[in-house]
């Protein structure tokens, strides 16, 4: 008897050490796993699971840096496109705004603040103030479409330059007004460059997320309408933006521009104001100039604008659009024209 409770004992002492060693060996192996700089395989992580205690497991799950949240946007699939329209080279990480794309639209009705902070990782639209090829100037005017849109067009075409115009929807006079819709088609089909200036000339660095997009769309729409263009480009009114102006213009494929000289007509400069400005430029020759006109003013139709056109080209100077004195396309498509419908309005 006494030697069958010895060997019950001795069998049950070897069956505990056996599990210890077990268990210590289980853990040694999951410590291994964890402290391992090399990814795991889905075999590893899955015997490792049964491993882990409750306690080892929490303490194992640790929040994601910002860092790692950013480098993880590499591990996303690109092969379906994004609802920005545009494919991603699976090659490339996402970026924050095709994140921000791919998800639900926010709601009108919770604005977002333009007081939030924007990452500084977040894709930012091209900033132009200059024209970069070189002897060349672009003559651009603001505000329109307006009364003296087509004399403006006249005058252009008749010296053989090309100008563009940074139209608003709702600012002057209604973009779809049947004079104005006529006025963009005339200065269009003469060869001059259209763009965008918002809907209805309000600061977009006021605003929130939901209202500069609505600014920059509708004005997007009307000219694709009225001429079949989607412009390239978008002017904001004053020169103001913000880094969510320009994250939205981005994710808009829109282009902001901004000027170099500015011939004062809006300022309440006269004439002979403008003028003045115009010779002390010319004779400082720079390689390029991308000048602010607006074309709501008749002084600049009757009187400024035909002395800039005479004094820059006896200095020299190509009278060009903004797209061609910066190398880049004019419109982000091109297409037929619209037939004017009740959705058609301001």
């Amino acid at each position: 008897m006494l030697a069958k409770t010895t060997i019950f004992v001795i069998a049950s002492l070897a069956i505990r050490g056996s599990a210890k060693t077990v268990s210590h060996d289980r853990s040694m192996s999951v410590n291994r796993l964890l402290s391992s700089s090399q990814p795991l395989s889905n075999d590893q992580l899955l015997s490792t699971s049964q491993s882990l205690s409750t306690e080892q497991l929490s303490s194992t799950i640790q929040p994601l840096s910002t860092d790692q949240l950013l480098s993880s946007s590499e591990l996303l699939s690109t092969s379906q496109p994004l609802s920005t329209g545009r494919h991603v080279s699976s090659s490339q990480p996402v970026s924050t705004d095709q994140l921000l794309s791919a998800s639900q639209p926010l709601s009108t009705s919770q604005p977002v603040s333009t007081n939030q902070p924007v990452p500084s990782n977040a894709s930012l639209a091209q900033l132009i103030s200059h024209c970069t090829v070189n002897n060349t100037v672009a003559l651009t005017f603001d505000d329109g479409p307006y009364l003296y849109l087509e004399n403006i067009t006249d005058i252009l075409s008749a010296a053989n330059v090309t100008g563009t115009f940074f139209f608003n929807g709702n600012n002057y006079d209604c973009i779809y007004n049947p004079d104005e819709m006529q006025r963009v088609q005339y200065a269009y089909d003469h060869g001059h460059q259209v763009a965008s200036h918002t809907w209805s000339h309000k600061n977009l660095a006021k605003m929130n997320r939901s209202r500069i997009s609505s600014e920059m769309a509708g004005v997007e729409l009307a000219l694709q309408r009225i001429v079949g263009v989607v412009p390239a480009f978008t002017r904001p009114p004053y020169g103001d933006y913000n880094e969510l102006v320009q994250r939205i213009a981005y994710k808009r494929n829109q282009t902001l521009v901004l000027w170099d000289f500015d011939s004062g007509d809006s300022m309440g400069a006269t004439a002979a104001e403008s003028k003045s400005s115009y010779a002390k430029l010319i004779a400082t020759h720079p390689s390029t100039i991308l000048a602010l006109n607006h074309e709501v003013y008749k002084t600049t139709v009757d009187q400024i604008l035909p002395f800039a056109i005479s004094k820059l080209q006896a200095a020299g100077y190509n009278l060009v659009s903004l797209a061609e004195c910066l190398n880049m396309p004019a419109y982000n498509s091109q297409g037929t024209r619209g037939t004017p419908d009740p959705t058609w309005h301001c």
